[in-house]
């Protein structure tokens, strides 16, 4: 068991220590929605943050792994629903999942100035949704829902776990800033089966970012 962790950590220490590779934080909005929702739902507006380094592979090629908190979830609009009383009301329902996300793209460098560098390229991605909640606005009912409740992933609730691909098209200035649009789309279904959603939902998302490089 030992040697596995010592060459992780030999595999950071080399990272850390190449005088080429930077290091910085970012963060941006991004807009989440899942395939094989009905009509009514739309997209979660969100703000993920998150750290992540610039590491030279080649003259060309450079990967840009990032980990931190991505928010993604839906929202839908006017669902009916049976309050207490026994009586119809309706509203609009927020979901949202509270992502640690791990990203590795590499990209490679389409065009290079001194000042300049515009970079185009994909890789996986791996999150886990240490929490979520479902929160309900603009109800009209004789007897409101709560208004925030937490998700469930246990039994035939959602899954935690989610992966897919990232595509991922970055500006970066004078070695420093970093302007990112970047596009996720999950490969793993987030209702687990034999749930109330019948049909498997994948989460996709947009995000633009604005990151700084450190060193």
């Amino acid at each position: 068991m030992r040697r596995p962790y010592l060459f992780f950590l030999s595999f950071l220490f080399l990272f850390s220590t190449n005088a080429q590779n930077k290091f910085g934080l970012k963060a941006g909005i991004a807009f989440s929605d899942q395939s094989g929702s009905n009509s009514s739902a739309t997209d979660l507006i969100t703000i993920p943050i998150s750290g992540f380094g610039m590491i030279p592979l080649s003259r060309v090629v450079v990967m840009q792994p990032s980990i931190g908190y991505y928010p993604k979830g839906n929202k839908y609009r006017d669902v009916t629903f049976v309050d207490q009383l026994g009586a119809n009301g309706y509203g609009d329902v927020y979901y949202r999942f509270d992502n640690i996300e791990l990203v590795v793209p590499f990209q490679y460098i389409v065009t290079s100035s001194k000042e300049t560098k515009l970079l185009l390229g994909l890789g996986p991605y791996f999150s886990y949704a240490v929490g979520g909640t479902a929160k309900w606005k603009n109800v009209s009912a004789q007897n409101e829902p709560p208004s925030k409740t937490k998700i469930n992933f246990d039994g035939t609730g959602y899954n935690r776990f989610d992966a897919g691909i990232n595509l991922l098209m970055t500006l970066q200035v004078k070695n420093h800033w970093a302007v990112g649009v970047s596009y996720d789309r999950g490969l793993l279904a987030n209702n687990r089966n034999g749930s109330i959603q019948q049909v498997k939902q994948y989460s996709h998302s947009e995000a633009i970012t604005v990151g700084y490089l450190f060193k």
